[in-house]
């Protein structure tokens, strides 16, 4: 870490890490009329960084520039969510794709092949041992 933020690095590690939450400017209304499909923001009940309010302002802004928008709250959920309370996450997405989609979902295949298999062979990937991944999983 130190290599990385020593005293020549300061500058950079007060704005990746200060001035980035501390300078930043709200996007425009204007701005936000760009957008063109319903919205949904996640709050992290926890969060230090941004409390509910902020979320709520943000979603002001997205409905005054005629967004659809959704808040959904996680309660006890930190900063990175995401990361410490996926379930719940992937739920609150599950459920806002469903409503968007109008026909339901196809059902889950059996297999899935990554769109990327061709080139991934093409650089070394070795097909045959996929069985080798599942030592990797929990």
């Amino acid at each position: 870490m130190t290599a990385q933020w020593g005293v020549s690095a300061l500058d950079d590690f007060r704005a990746a890490s200060v001035d980035f939450f501390t300078l930043r400017e709200a996007y425009a209304i204007e701005a936000m009329r760009n957008i063109a499909c319903p919205v949904c923001l996640v709050h992290c009940g926890a969060d230090i960084a941004y409390d509910v309010s902020t979320t709520n302002q943000v979603a002001d802004h997205l409905r005054a520039a005629g967004v659809a928008v959704e808040v959904v709250e996680i309660p006890d959920a930190p900063h990175f969510g995401a990361t410490t309370h996926p379930k719940e996450i992937n739920a609150v997405f599950h459920k806002f794709l469903l409503f968007l989609c109008p026909d339901p979902p196809p059902p889950i295949p059996n297999q899935v092949v990554s769109p990327f298999r061709d080139q991934l062979i093409a650089v070394g990937w070795d097909s045959d041992n996929e069985d080798l991944d599942r030592e990797y999983f929990i």
